[in-house]
C-alpha cells in the first residue's frame, strides 16, 4: 500500500519549513550514502539542484509551483531508475494545494522514509 509509486532504488523525504535546513539534510544524506558506495540521486526544487553533489540531481520545478513537480515526478524517479540510482533523496514541498497531493505521492514513494528537520 504505502511504496505502490516506489522505484526500484530505496527512497527517503526530507521536510521542514526552513528550505536551507532541507538542504543541509539532504546533502548530509547523499554524502553518507556516497560514502557506503551507493549511487545518490536528489529530487530538488530549482532553487537548489544547482547546489547539489550527488551521482544525479533531478530538478523538480520551482517550489513555488509544486504543480509543476507534481508533473515531473513519476518522469524523475523512472530515470532514477534509469540511471542505476541505488539511494534518492527528495526534498519535500509545502503541503498547500496541489501541494499536498503531491506530498503524498512523494511519501508513497518513500515507503514512508521522511526525515523532518
Amino acid at each position: 500500500k504505502y511504496t505502490h509509486y516506489a522505484p526500484r532504488g530505496e527512497m527517503a523525504l526530507v521536510t521542514g519549513r526552513d528550505p536551507a535546513l532541507v538542504r543541509a539534510a539532504v546533502q548530509q544524506a547523499a554524502d553518507a550514502e556516497r560514502a557506503r558506495g551507493r549511487r545518490v540521486g536528489i529530487l530538488a526544487c530549482a532553487e537548489h539542484a544547482g547546489a547539489y553533489r550527488a551521482d544525479a540531481v533531478l530538478s523538480l520545478g520551482p517550489r513555488a509551483e509544486p504543480e509543476l513537480a507534481a508533473r515531473a515526478l513519476y518522469a524523475a524517479l523512472r530515470e532514477c531508475d534509469e540511471r542505476g540510482i541505488e539511494f534518492i533523496l527528495a526534498e519535500g514541498y509545502p503541503e498547500d494545494g496541489i501541494g499536498a497531493a503531491l506530498m503524498n505521492r512523494m511519501r508513497k514513494a518513500a515507503g514512508g522514509r521522511e526525515t523532518a528537520v
